[in-house]
This record gives C-alpha cells, structure tokens and sequence, in this order.
C-alpha cells in the first residue's frame, strides 16, 4: 500500500495470518481511505463490528457483482473529487499530530494548535512525507529566504513552536 496510490480497499474478513479487522485497525492508523469489507459471517453482530472497527461498508458472499461495483462507485464519491483522484479532507495522523488539509488544521492529542503559514506547511510536508529526509532549503523552497534564516534560528527556542510540538509528539 505504500507504493501506489490506493483509492478504495475491498478487504475479506477471514484472511490467513491477519485477519481484515486487525487489517483495518492498522490502516485507519495510517490512512483516511474507503474500506469495503467482504466476508461469508452474515450475522448481525460481525456486521455491526466490522462497521465499528472503520470499515465504510460491509457485504456478504455471495454478493452481486453489480452490486458491489455500485457500492465501489458510491465510496469513491465519497471520498474523491469528481474528475480527480484527490482524496476529498484528507487527514494525516501521526502518533497524535493531526493535520486536516482541507480545513488547515493541527492538532496534538485533539488540542488545537495555532500555527503561522509557513509552520503549516512545514509540518504538511512533514507528515505527508514521513521519514523522508528534507535540506532546509527544500523545506523553505519559495520562501523569502531573508525571512527565513532568522526564522529558522527562532524556532527551536520558542515554547510551543511548530518544532517545539513536533519534537514531543
């Protein structure tokens, strides 16, 4: 999952080693992502609780095909900008730091925290691409860089800076 682009997942609950809801546990960890369970349990209960655990939709085997597909489309609807594979308030969670693109948010633990434009965008590109090593001239690419430098050298010292939170999340 990590080296295409996924837009929707059709999951079977009953996989060998692990099974589809600790499957989508560890994806709602990562991902804000359509999951579509499939499975032969048709009891109420086993509905109810792939539902609870994320999943989007649950059908039972034997299912019709066009059904599924409608329920496919439905989903992407839903998550998808018509005419583009954009995911539609894609939120990022990285072990309690939420940033919510559409609306321009961060938050730590679910505390709000106020950033200034370029703290924003520094941490957007953080978390999108975590684990990636940035140059500060990459993470500064466009910015005015005789605001910047100053800026940089203020950071790690300010209570409650961008790095500040990064550095305790």
């Amino acid at each position: 999952m990590h080296a295409a682009t996924v837009h929707l997942i059709l999951l079977d609950i009953m996989m060998p080693w692990l099974d589809g809801i600790q499957t989508t546990f560890r994806i709602r960890e990562q991902k804000n992502i359509p999951i579509i369970m499939i499975s032969a349990k048709s009891e109420d209960m086993d509905k109810i609780l792939g539902l609870q655990v994320g999943a989007d939709d649950y059908v039972t085997k034997p299912f019709n095909p066009l059904e599924l597909i409608a329920r496919v489309k439905s989903q992407l609807r839903r998550y998808v900008t018509p005419g583009k594979y954009e995911v539609k308030n894609r939120i990022i969670n990285r072990h309690g730091l939420i940033l919510e693109e559409e609306e321009k948010r961060v938050s730590v633990n679910g505390d709000p925290v106020r950033l200034t434009s370029t703290e924003y965008r520094i941490v957007a590109l953080l978390m999108k691409y975590a684990g990636r090593v940035f140059s500060t001239h990459e993470i500064y690419k466009g910015d005015q860089p005789e605001k910047t430098w100053p800026f940089i050298a203020e950071m790690n010292q300010r209570p409650g800076s961008l790095f500040f939170c990064w550095e305790t999340v």
